[in-house]
């Protein structure tokens, strides 16, 4: 028997359609099944899963803000060590002015 192209899709769509109607209520009850079972896992597992994820949590503010503390400071550092702040210092924070024999500050 020699079906046409249309022919072969038409008895496709009504297999399939067949086979959606019969599995249909099988493939919806195993999905429901999963996802209850995925439910109850993450229910079970919470406080675990949050006292982790605030342990993972805590080093990484730690360590962000030792890091902004370093950048400030560095920034502190470069601030003073630039020509412009020398004339706003005291002559004994002043390497300028005490290098050249100069007490005094401007």
């Amino acid at each position: 028997v020699r079906l046409t192209l249309r022919e072969m899709r038409e008895l496709t769509k009504s297999k399939l359609a067949h086979l959606r109607a019969v599995n249909e209520p099988r493939v919806l009850a195993e999905i429901q099944a999963q996802q209850d079972a995925r439910r109850r896992y993450q229910l079970a597992n919470a406080p675990a899963q949050s006292r982790a994820v605030s342990a993972l949590r805590r080093p990484c503010r730690a360590s962000l803000l030792a890091a902004c503390v370093a950048l400030i400071a560095a920034l502190i550092v470069i601030a003073f060590q630039s020509s412009a702040w020398q004339f706003y210092l005291p002559a004994e924070f002043n390497p300028a002015a005490t290098q050249n024999g100069d007490k005094s500050t401007l």
